[in-house]
């Protein structure tokens, strides 16, 4: 026979989860800094290559626009 659950158990098991969220959080805060300046040295290069493609596309594409459509 199942038993019913009560708001005070409820209660109780949130706490402690949120407890346990909070000491997970506090352990890895010490990593959040060096992994958001790794993250942003890896986007770096995709970001020149990105706006090196726009550079040398831009040309292409404007004298595309002014000869009037694809030839």
């Amino acid at each position: 026979m199942p038993t019913r659950t009560t708001a005070g158990d409820a209660f109780s098991e949130g706490g402690g989860m949120l407890a346990s969220l909070g000491i997970f959080v506090m352990v890895l805060a010490p990593f959040a800094i060096p992994a958001i300046v790794l993250g942003a040295v890896l986007l770096v290069p995709l970001l020149v290559v990105g706006l090196a493609g726009g550079v040398l596309a831009a040309p292409v594409l404007v004298v595309r626009r002014l000869r009037g459509g694809r030839s």
